[in-house]
């Protein structure tokens, strides 16, 4: 940047600096911006630009910052897709603001089928259209869209979390048992604490003999 303070490429990775190792948003939402204006037409600068100012918003603690930051970063995303209507990971991330900033579920549906239209292998839109659909209590496509994710190689735990619970929510413990230890051994690994409870949770739920009537079922939402 010394040598060439226009290098929106240079300024794109300082903000990743900033934002993963130096843990400041506000510098790296700066130079994210400093990137998306020397170079508006690249989709990755715009998205990056989008989730950090989303996650500023997230983290101010200020219900008017948060929810300007959320109109502020479907804006970037809605601007990406106009002009690149396939774009699958802008798709992907205005399904994710529109399901978790706004609750618009089946709006966040809708934008993630765009997504696996471009992309059916995209993990992440196959694990969060199912996330969704769990959320509209349609847990059968739920399952379809899960297992697929995982099938495809997903590490998240999330997405096997997500998967065991809505099995468990269709009655099908005995498929659901494995996704929930999966999920519960790769949350652990990150120390997601959240994730290993609810699964935990589950899981004693699925061991109860029938009859014995179960305690409030887990509600990790995830990301």
């Amino acid at each position: 940047l010394e040598i060439d303070a226009e290098n929106f490429e240079a300024l794109n990775v300082r903000g990743v600096i900033a934002q993963g190792v130096e843990f400041d948003l506000l510098a790296a939402r700066d130079y994210y911006q400093q990137a998306h204006d020397i170079a508006p037409n690249l989709p990755y600068l715009a998205i990056d630009l989008a989730n950090i100012i989303y996650g500023i918003g997230v983290n101010s603690n200020d219900d008017a910052t948060s929810k300007q930051g959320l109109a502020d970063a479907i804006s970037l995303l809605s601007d990406v897709i106009e002009v690149n209507p396939n774009n699958a990971p802008a798709l992907y991330w205005l399904g994710y603001l529109y399901f978790r900033g706004e609750g618009n579920f089946s709006q966040a549906a809708e934008v993630l089928r765009r997504c696996l239209d471009s992309n059916p292998d995209s993990i992440d839109c196959n694990a969060y259209l199912g996330r969704v659909q769990a959320a509209l209590d349609d847990n059968e496509s739920a399952v379809e869209f899960l297992q697929k994710a995982v099938d495809l190689g997903s590490t998240s735990a999330f997405h096997w979390f997500w998967l065991g619970r809505a099995q468990k929510a269709l009655g099908r413990c005995d498929a659901a048992i494995p996704n929930l230890q999966k999920g519960r051994d790769l949350a652990q690994a990150v120390d997601n604490a959240d994730v290993v409870a609810a699964a935990e949770e589950l899981l004693r739920e699925c061991q109860i003999p029938p009859g014995v009537a179960p305690t409030a079922e887990a509600t990790a939402e995830g990301t």
